[in-house]
């Protein structure tokens, strides 16, 4: 795997948690695209850390591990989902997720080198 990729894969089996909630500099908007989340040239020093919101990857009613993502054939096709939310306000097949269930959000970062 690339070393400026980190790939984060949170399985959840609860609502997403405040985790994503963070000091972001409000002037310097950085946000996920569709899974991925570019901080190549966020300077950590001087912006600190950064909220991990944005367009996620989410897998509905799949648990998905690290080892399931070296092998594209063996993952669902991924719906892009605004995190943090919670995804019983998602709509997937024109309804809304329930509140119990499980899913795969996962975000790809590129960190500077």
């Amino acid at each position: 795997m690339n070393s400026h990729v980190f790939s984060i894969i949170l399985v959840l089996t609860v609502l997403i948690s405040g985790t994503f909630h963070s000091c972001a500099p409000p002037d310097m908007p950085v946000e996920a695209k569709k899974g991925i989340m570019d901080l190549s040239s966020w300077d950590f020093e001087s912006h600190g850390i950064i909220q991990l919101k944005g367009e996620w990857e989410f897998y509905w009613k799949s648990f998905l591990t690290h080892e399931d993502f070296t092998s594209p054939a063996r993952i669902p096709e991924p719906l892009y989902k605004q995190a943090p939310e919670l995804w019983h306000r998602y709509r997937h097949n024109d309804e809304y997720l329930p509140i119990n269930g499980y899913a795969t959000f996962r975000l790809v970062v590129i960190l500077p080198e």
